[in-house]
């Protein structure tokens, strides 16, 4: 087995025993990405944002994960909420700037995660 393989046994192992840690949970969707298994490691990242829905690294990888899958406003409104948590996010800037410049995240009668993020913390600075 590689090291991959390595890392997702001990992930599968410690998360049998520790559930409910995110973070291992975002690793496990990484390790399922670099796999190629992108519907499947979809399941950990939606889970770790519902344990702790402010989780940078979820949410950016969840996008990434989106656009690959081709669900643009999808990803549009995981990187519009980690801009919503941390305005100076590099890659959520790009990656958000090439989604609406497609045409992804700008219907105004969407709801979403990021839009509920809008409403709590108010929108990021200009």
């Amino acid at each position: 087995a590689g090291l991959l393989e390595d890392a997702l046994k001990v992930l599968h192992e410690g998360l049998l025993r520790h559930p409910s840690r995110p973070a291992a949970l975002v690793t496990l969707g990484r390790c399922l990405v670099a796999q190629g298994k992108l519907e499947e490691a979809k399941t950990p990242l939606e889970k770790a944002l519902k344990m702790s829905p402010e989780t940078l690294s979820a949410l950016s990888t969840l996008g990434d994960l989106c656009d690959q899958l081709g669900d643009p406003q999808g990803a549009a409104k995981m990187f519009k909420t980690v801009l919503l948590l941390n305005p100076t996010d590099a890659h959520a800037q790009s990656r958000f700037t090439a989604l609406q410049a497609a045409g992804a995240g700008t219907q105004e009668s969407e709801r979403g995660r990021a839009d509920q993020f809008e409403r709590r913390v108010g929108s990021p600075p200009h």
